[in-house]
Formats: structure tokens, sequence, C-alpha cells
């Protein structure tokens, strides 16, 4: 028969490995949605904050046909973070945020929300690009 100590040592031994398997099968869902996400047809990195004192998020953005959606990179939802709408959005020009100048810092304002997003100078083209192509509407 187990003593009371060696009961509680086998307890305690189960919660920490119960712990781990949990804290595992969160590393890899966490995984398994950011490759995901990566792989959506207009998705590219972007980190974001919410004004100038906040931190930087890292996460991805994807184009839409009318909208652009943010979403954090480590996160339990599937579902964006924001989601701005094409027709309205303006954005600065491009602020370098890196040595390097690769990485460029860029404020967005979709009516009297404001946003900023750190993306590669390529994706800043992309955004631009985007936003004043619009896609082709029906005429009346």
């Amino acid at each position: 028969m187990l003593s009371l100590s060696s009961a509680i040592l086998w307890a305690l031994l189960w919660v920490f490995l119960v712990l781990i398997g949990v804290a595992i099968i969160v590393i890899v869902y966490l995984n398994i949605r950011a490759r995901r996400l990566s792989h959506h047809i207009g998705m590219f990195r972007a980190w974001s904050r919410q004004d100038t004192h906040s931190g930087w998020v890292p996460g991805l953005a994807q184009y839409g046909v009318d909208t652009l959606s943010w979403y954090r990179l480590v996160a339990l939802s599937n579902r964006p973070v924001y989601v701005l709408p094409r027709g309205g959005l303006t954005l600065s020009g491009p602020l370098e945020h890196s040595i390097d100048g690769q990485i460029v810092e860029v404020r967005i304002k979709a009516g009297e929300k404001r946003y900023e997003l750190a993306v590669t100078r390529e994706d800043y083209n992309g955004i631009v690009s985007w936003i004043e192509s619009g896609p082709p509407r029906a005429q009346s």
C-alpha cells in the first residue's frame, strides 16, 4: 500500500504530465493554425500596433476582394483581429522602420479608426496597388 506522501507525489507527477500534454497540444495547434493561415491567397506578414506608444504584435494580413484583414500570429481564434473595408482606406507614405530599409511602417486610416502596420517594402507596394486598383464594378 502507498503511503500518503507517495500518493501525493504520484498525483503531482500526473498533474505535471497532463500540463505538459496540454502545452504540447496548444503548441501544435498554434503551429498548424499559422501554417494554414500563411498558405491562403493574398496573405503576407505584417506587424501591427494600436498606436505609436504600444508594442508591435506579429501577424498576417490578407487582401480580400473588398477587405484587408489582419490576424495575430499567435492566437487561438481563426478570426481576424480587424477587417478594413477597401473603399475609404487611406495610407501614409512608407516610413523606414529598419536600418536596411526592408521593413517600412505605414499608417492606415479607415473612417475614424487608425491602424499601424510594419511590412516589407514589397508588401507595402502591394497594399498601395490593391487599394488603387479596386475590383471591377457592374455597370447599370
